[in-house]
């Protein structure tokens, strides 16, 4: 089974983004760190077949993490992203030879297409296919025209509930807080559920 290792100190998007590609690519594995320290210690104890990592990070740098992670695992594919336009200049500079280079906000098309093309290179994008439902246990999924409209209702019930907190002052420490985190992925979760709906009733 594929592994990737994404790192990034956006709790916020690591989690919406390990969700996108478990969506996508049912049988892909995930692991997310924050950190350097924390990616290398997920790297020694499960070598990934991909490495998705922010430039930036707040104990070092992600493009020398990756180059560090490359010499101990040659075959490792890489992905680079970065909200600082002046660091994909690096990409002509730098002798590291990267699969994808995104900048953010990244699409999520992009994102998805990136970690396909890499394991493509690492001879996995085979062992992705598979029934997407199966592989998302306790996603509700709709079965019914009236059924994917409660979700509508559901989803922006939900949504509305998030914005009238966030417009009471919420600060941006409990906006990441795990309680916060944990309502914008059954945001998303329903999302993706109505989504599967929709693309097999079309």
């Amino acid at each position: 089974m594929p592994t990737l290792l994404l790192v990034d100190d956006n709790e916020v998007l690591t989690r919406l983004t390990a969700l996108l590609l478990v969506e996508s690519l049912p049988a892909l594995v995930v692991d997310r760190a924050a950190t350097c320290e924390k990616a290398r210690a997920l790297f020694a104890a499960r070598r990934p077949d991909v490495l998705l990592v922010d430039v930036n990070l707040p104990d070092g740098d992600g493009h020398a993490l990756a180059a560090d992670l490359r010499a101990r695992h040659p075959s490792l594919r890489i992905v680079l992203t970065s909200a600082d336009l002046l660091r994909a200049d690096e990409r002509n500079a730098s002798p590291l030879l990267v699969d994808a280079w995104l900048p953010k906000p990244f699409e999520s098309n992009d994102i998805v297409e990136a970690v396909q093309r890499a394991l493509r290179g690492c001879g996995d994008a085979g062992s992705l296919t598979g029934s997407t439902a199966d592989q998302r246990a306790g996603i509700p999924q709709p079965d019914s025209v009236t059924a994917a409209l409660q979700l509508v209702d559901a989803i922006a019930a939900d949504i509305e509930r998030l914005l009238a907190d966030m417009r009471e002052g919420a600060s941006a420490t409990t906006r990441l807080s795990g309680a916060w985190v944990g309502r914008v992925d059954g945001i998303v979760a329903r999302a993706f559920a109505l989504s599967s709906f929709v693309k097999a009733a079309g």
